[in-house]
C-alpha cells in the first residue's frame, strides 16, 4: 500500500511540518494584531468607552469587517439574513401577494435591489447623498404598503434584527475568531440607525428604550428575535415559495 503512494511524497522535507507550523503561527500573530491595530486606532479600549461610537465610527468599523476581515462570511450572512426572513409566514405572504420576490422574473431583480440599497449603506459614510437616497427609496418602497396595513412594526424589527444578529452570529460559529466588543457595538449603532430612519418603533418590544450603547441594542433585538421567531416562525406554503425563487 505505501509503494502506491506518488513519488513526490520521497522528496517532502522532514522541516516542512515545521514551515507549516510557523506560517499557521505568523498568520494567527498578524491576524490579531490587525484586530489590536483597529481597537487602538478607533480607540474604545473597554464598554464605558462604547456610549460615545457614533453612526460613522460605526460605519467605517463595519466596513473593515466586511471587506477586510471576514469578507466572504460576512457577505454570506447578510444573504441568509435575507433568506430567513421568508420564514415567517406574514413577510413571505406579503412578498408572494405583490409577486416581488416569489416569480422567476421579480426575484433576481428584486434581490439584486435589495444587495445595492444595503451596500450603499454599509460602503459609504452616513451623512453622504449615496447613503440619504438609498434610505428614502427604501422606504419609498415600503410606504405604500405600511399605509396599508400590510407591513408590520414587528416584521420591520425583525427583518432589521437578522441584518444586525446573522453576521455576528455566523462569524462566532465560523471564522478564526468571535467578534469584539467595539465590534459587535459598531453593528448594534449602525443598524440601529438604519431602524431608526425607517421609523421602526421599538417601544414595548425591546426590553428598553434607551440603550448605553450599541452592544446594549444588539443583546437586546437579539433576544426579542428570538422569542419572535419561537412564535411565528412556522411552516407555509408562501415561505417555500420564495425560498425556492431566492
Amino acid at each position: 500500500m505505501l509503494s502506491s503512494l506518488p513519488q513526490w511524497t520521497n522528496h517532502i522535507s522532514p522541516k516542512f511540518p515545521m514551515f507549516l507550523a510557523f506560517y499557521i503561527i505568523l498568520c494567527s500573530l498578524l491576524r490579531f494584531q490587525r484586530r489590536d491595530a483597529i481597537q487602538k486606532k478607533f480607540n474604545f479600549p473597554d464598554r464605558k468607552s462604547l456610549s460615545r461610537m457614533t453612526n460613522a465610527d460605526a460605519q467605517a468599523i463595519n466596513l473593515y469587517l466586511l471587506q477586510l476581515e471576514f469578507p466572504k462570511l460576512y457577505y454570506t450572512s447578510i444573504q441568509f439574513a435575507l433568506f430567513k426572513t421568508y420564514g415567517i409566514p406574514t413577510i413571505s405572504e406579503l412578498l408572494v401577494a405583490t409577486k416581488q420576490f416569489s416569480t422567476p422574473d421579480n426575484a433576481s431583480k428584486r434581490y439584486a435591489d435589495t444587495s445595492i440599497l444595503i451596500s450603499e449603506f454599509m460602503s459609504h459614510h452616513p451623512r453622504s447623498d449615496r447613503v440619504f437616497k438609498a434610505i428614502a427609496r427604501m422606504n419609498y418602497i415600503h410606504s405604500s404598503y405600511q399605509r396599508a396595513g400590510k407591513i408590520s412594526q414587528d416584521d420591520l424589527l425583525y427583518t432589521l434584527s437578522v441584518f444586525l444578529t446573522e453576521p455576528i452570529t455566523w462569524v462566532g460559529k465560523y471564522e478564526w475568531r468571535t467578534m469584539t466588543d467595539m465590534e459587535k457595538c459598531a453593528i448594534g449603532t449602525f443598524w440601529k440607525s438604519i431602524g431608526d430612519s425607517m421609523g421602526i418603533n421599538y417601544k414595548n418590544r425591546l426590553a428598553s428604550d434607551n440603550w448605553k450603547d450599541g452592544l446594549h441594542f444588539y443583546e437586546e433585538i437579539a433576544t426579542w428575535a428570538r422569542g419572535y421567531e419561537r412564535k411565528y416562525m412556522v411552516p407555509a406554503k408562501t415561505n417555500k415559495e420564495t425560498a425556492d425563487q431566492l
